[in-house]
């Protein structure tokens, strides 16, 4: 049996380490859909995503155990070789069940480059207006309270700062100025996150009103929801997708890095960007 996970220090080369074990195990048992799912497990969390998708097929071929769990790392591996994640925290993301504030502010600046989106199509904004000679010089002592109080030491404080900083809907700071990066996001609200991204660079503002009125074609889904639009907008564009099997939408669900990914990938097909 091959196990390498519930360690917080391993070996710099354990990845070598596992890979010498598999051969060990397949030259006793070259059946053993055990080896093929650990190590299948250890390439993918090496970001060797092809490998790790070779390896889960293997246990599916044998199909003599550990075949639901393989099928779930098949489908994941597979998504994220479809988003093609393309920096260092896009890839640690995409391993994700569930995605935070946090992740999600990350993915849109280092995987979709939203700022220089933005920066390419949003025309600068001047202001004109009077200000006094007296107002210039106005003197005092004053504390400046930051957009986000409780980022300072976050890991992804500069990609947060980014996306606070551009008024993407649905990842501003809350009115007590906390930004709560650990916190989940549900699929309600990724949907309008995207959809506003969307609008940003496009500049046509008529997609925010555009399916309103409009029958659901979800069994979960009013539409007179808030978020009725914006996944409407998500969802006709293969942005996200509904559970195959039930059509529902499950918009309160959290969202994986694999399907997070997965969007941004196709908004950007779309944008012409990818």
């Amino acid at each position: 049996k091959i196990n390498l996970m519930g360690k917080e220090k391993i070996d710099r080369d354990w990845l070598e380490l596992v890979e010498k074990r598999f051969k060990k195990a397949h030259n006793i048992y070259p059946d053993l859909p055990e080896a093929y799912y650990y190590i299948g497990v250890a390439y993918k969390m090496s970001y060797k995503f092809h490998k790790a998708a070779k390896m889960f097929a293997g246990v599916l071929e044998l199909g003599n155990g550990f075949m639901e769990e393989a099928n779930i790392e098949y489908e994941t591996v597979q998504k994220i070789e479809r988003a093609m994640p393309g920096s260092i925290n896009g890839k640690k993301i995409a391993l994700l069940k569930k995605i935070t504030r946090g992740d999600a502010a990350a993915l849109f600046i280092e995987e979709l480059r939203v700022d220089e989106l933005f920066k390419n199509r949003t025309p600068k904004e001047f202001d004109t207006s009077f200000k006094s000679p007296e107002e210039e010089f106005i003197t005092g002592e004053y504390v400046k309270i930051p957009p986000a109080t409780d980022i300072s030491d976050h890991v992804l404080k500069v990609d947060i700062e980014a996306v606070i900083e551009m008024g993407i809907k649905g990842l501003q700071p809350f009115p007590d100025h906390t930004f709560k990066p650990y916190k989940n996001i549900t699929r309600a609200e990724y949907a309008m996150m995207m959809e506003d991204i969307l609008i940003k660079i496009t500049g046509v503002d008529q997609l925010a009103t555009r399916f309103i009125g409009s029958v659901s074609p979800f069994p979960d889904l009013r539409n007179d929801l808030s978020y009725f639009n914006a996944v409407m907008i998500c969802t006709t564009r293969g942005i996200m997708v509904a559970d195959l099997s039930s059509g529902e939408f499950n918009a309160m669900g959290t969202i994986s890095g694999a399907d997070a990914l997965l969007g941004i990938r196709q908004l950007k097909i779309q944008l012409g960007k990818f």
